[in-house]
């Protein structure tokens, strides 16, 4: 072993955990299983592309299987096994019997909110076993075994034997809730950042934070922080976001998504950013007005952003009603939705979309970039989003201009099928 690979396995085993873009599922292979947790991962990586798959061992040399990340187990020290786990992003961790994993990081990681799944019976002397969330095993006498442990019923899935992809769909489409769901925060950190955002927001911090935030908190407010527009350009972030015909439209205000497109310079001074990436509102250099999903990311950047130089002025889309979050399901609606949520709200004259290309242009993903995979994180899911898409515009009452084939396809078959079961485009649709 070179001087390099000891140094990063030190560093390794103290957590460090290279970070990277996108949520993380974490799996550990045994002594039996191996088939199975492989299929499993087969099936991850076709379903959600754009996440991470870390594969953990108890030890150097210990049993790995193909993942994008190689990990060995940290240190037995809390502070390390919790840097690993928060520095992964993790939300599922996926344990094949034998594994060698200890209980003190199957405890932490459960009390750092992540879902716990065991492929079959737990290692002998598991002493954590109420930190497993899940158990997917194959036999009855399994369950039987599972129940005289003390599992609840409602913790355990009999999967049938046979082909190993078969068992992983199924375990897979069983986990989905956990894999998508935004990670429910540990206690203590939930504790912690709540002492922080009052102490932010208390009597001592006070006359800091009402000069710096800005919550606007009604439709009406908003639109006159916008200068009342009769027109106004979404932008996603697809390809079609940088159509040259957009240059054609004079609106009067521009919302946007993200960053992807500052360094691009292609309608760069939006008067509106929809975004949950914190970064985003410390390093747009302009005025604006940010838009934020739920009041715990509202207190997340508040927290993140109290010593940034400028007033930031900013909306809730939980606060104002706009988006009925109860309809994505277990998903989460992206940033552009609410984007569009927002405008259609504000009900101007006229309304452009753009760069809304649901992942299904040809050209990719967003414009310039071939490496990214052409689909959603696994946060978000496509059919969901686009029927959201489709009802929300479907409850538009002005001039709708669509820059995109995906989209603009996807609305006028949507109309046509509106039409022949005698629908008016302006009713809310129940499909």
């Amino acid at each position: 072993m070179t001087m390099s690979q000891t140094l990063s396995l030190f560093l390794g085993r103290c957590g460090y955990v290279h970070r990277r873009k996108g949520r993380g599922i974490m799996v550990a292979g045994g002594q039996s299983g191996t088939s199975l947790l492989r299929a499993i991962v087969t099936e991850l990586r076709a379903k959600y592309p754009r996440e991470n798959i870390f594969s953990l061992s108890a030890h150097s040399g210990g049993e790995q299987v193909p993942a994008d990340v190689q990990l060995v187990q940290p240190f037995p020290c809390d502070a390390m096994i919790r840097t690993a786990i928060a520095r992964s992003k993790a939300h599922v961790l996926i344990l094949a019997p034998g594994s060698g994993i200890s209980s003190r990081f199957i405890e932490i990681a459960q009390r750092e909110g992540i879902c716990v799944v065991m492929l079959g019976l737990p290692d002998a002397g598991l002493a954590e076993i109420d930190c497993i969330g899940l158990f997917f095993v194959q036999e009855q006498f399994e369950v039987a075994r599972l129940r005289r442990m003390g599992v609840d019923s409602e913790r355990i899935y009999l999967i049938e034997e046979g082909d190993p992809s078969a068992a992983a769909r199924e375990i897979i489409k069983e986990l989905e809730p956990n894999i998508v769901a935004e990670r429910r925060p540990g206690k203590r950190l939930s504790a912690r950042r709540s002492m922080a955002f009052r102490f932010a927001t208390g009597p001592l911090l006070r006359r800091m934070y009402d000069a710096k935030f800005e919550n606007i908190g009604s439709l009406d407010s908003l639109r006159e922080a916008l200068g009342n527009p009769s027109s106004i350009m979404c932008l996603g972030n697809g390809p079609s976001s940088e159509d040259p015909r957009l240059q054609e439209f004079d609106c009067d205000s521009i919302f946007r998504v993200n960053l992807q497109w500052l360094g691009r310079g292609y309608l760069a001074r939006p008067d509106m950013i929809f975004t949950g990436i914190k970064s985003a509102v410390r390093e747009y250099p302009c005025d604006t007005v940010f838009g934020f999903q739920t009041q715990g990311a509202e207190q997340e950047m508040i927290l993140k952003c109290l010593w940034v130089r400028r007033k930031i002025r900013y909306v809730v889309a939980e606060s104002m009603g706009t988006v009925d979050f109860d309809s994505f399901g277990v998903f989460r609606p992206t940033n552009g939705f609410v984007m569009l949520a927002t405008a259609v709200a504000l009900n101007p004259e006229r309304l452009v979309i753009a760069g809304v290309d649901l992942f299904q242009d040809p050209a990719g993903s967003y414009p310039g970039d071939s490496s990214t995979p052409n689909a959603y994180t696994l946060a978000h899911d496509r059919d969901t989003e686009e029927r959201a898409i489709l009802r929300l515009l479907s409850t538009y009452q002005g001039e709708l201009v669509i820059v995109g084939d995906v989209l603009r396809e996807k609305w006028s078959e949507f109309r046509v099928n509106f039409e022949n079961q005698c629908v008016n485009p302006g009713e809310s649709i129940h499909a």
